[in-house]
């Protein structure tokens, strides 16, 4: 009898070990996104507060994105050019134009050797040539250079990305901004409504937030998306905001948020297994939750705890 209870117990203690890991690993995934926490925690002041530094980063690549996306307006050959140009062939062009000069040079300087191999990221040179293209830039003929040059400005003085930071004077800018290009506007619009969403250089507002980003197109569609999972800024509707996530980049990850972020696993674990092998968010979280049947039948226990 001693003997088997001392099996039962080894047997017990050697379970408790293998499930301890996956089991934490679970409870922390499941509490990140129970009842939409992923979303309010994301934007609770105190969250923002002690992520500075990850909001900046994630405002830099936004910027380089939207960069990036905005030189299809270009032909190929230009693109081309762009991207293979040197530093003293590029410098014939302060002769010839230097608006456009100083222009490109802030766009070099600010993606770096992702756009062009010659050219070292530099926040700071990149904020000066911004300045001086908008300095010199008087004419109606480069109105629509002049217009990308304030964006760029102000979401660096925004941030404090190669200056210092002055939120306050930069949202401030961004609601005096008035352009004829559809799609700048509505970049703009989507930087007013994350503006209004974390509370950089205004109040936290998520109605005013919600009302600019619906206003932005396809720069808010991932925010509205969590606005409408959560209920955060305007009515809580799990169909629309499911419709915004399929136009999303990532959009079997994004998708399987919203189902599990509302409880509805079965469902997310179906979106968490097609990304999984591209995505390592997905693969991570996959592990974490789904890898294991009996993991399903753990979270459900802890649903109604």
């Amino acid at each position: 009898m001693f003997l088997k209870n001392r099996l039962v117990l080894a047997i017990a203690i050697l379970l408790i070990l293998q499930l301890y890991s996956p089991v934490l690993k679970l409870w922390e995934t499941r509490s990140l996104f129970y009842n939409n926490q992923y979303f309010k925690v994301m934007v609770s002041k105190k969250f923002i507060a002690e992520n500075q530094q990850n909001i900046k980063n994630k405002v830099i690549q936004d910027d380089i994105n939207f960069i990036l996306s905005s030189l299809n307006s270009l032909s190929k050959k230009e693109v081309t050019k762009l991207k293979n140009i040197s530093k003293e062939e590029h410098k014939k062009l302060l002769t010839k134009n230097p608006t456009i000069y100083y222009f490109f040079n802030g766009l070099l300087y600010f993606i770096g050797t992702d756009l062009n191999s010659n050219f070292q990221q530099n926040f700071s040179l990149s904020y000066e040539n911004f300045k001086k293209a908008k300095k010199i830039n008087n004419s109606s003929d480069l109105q629509g250079i002049k217009e990308y040059i304030d964006i760029s400005i102000n979401r660096m003085l925004m941030y404090g990305i190669g200056t210092n930071a002055n939120p306050a004077q930069a949202f401030k800018n961004y609601l005096q901004f008035k352009t004829n290009n559809a799609d700048l506007n509505r970049y703009n619009q989507y930087i007013i409504g994350h503006s209004y969403l974390f509370g950089n250089g205004t109040k936290q507002n998520f109605k005013k937030a919600y009302e600019h980003f619906n206003n932005a197109g396809a720069y808010s569609y991932e925010m509205l998306a969590f606005m409408y999972s959560s209920g955060i800024g305007v009515d809580k509707n799990i169909n629309q905001a499911l419709e915004l996530m399929n136009k999303t980049k990532n959009k079997d990850f994004n998708v399987a948020m919203i189902y599990i972020s509302n409880n509805d696993y079965s469902k997310g674990k179906r979106h968490m297994k097609k990304c999984r092998t591209v995505n390592e968010k997905c693969q991570k979280h996959y592990h974490a939750i789904f890898k294991y049947d009996y993991y399903d039948k753990v979270l459900n226990i802890m649903s109604s705890i």
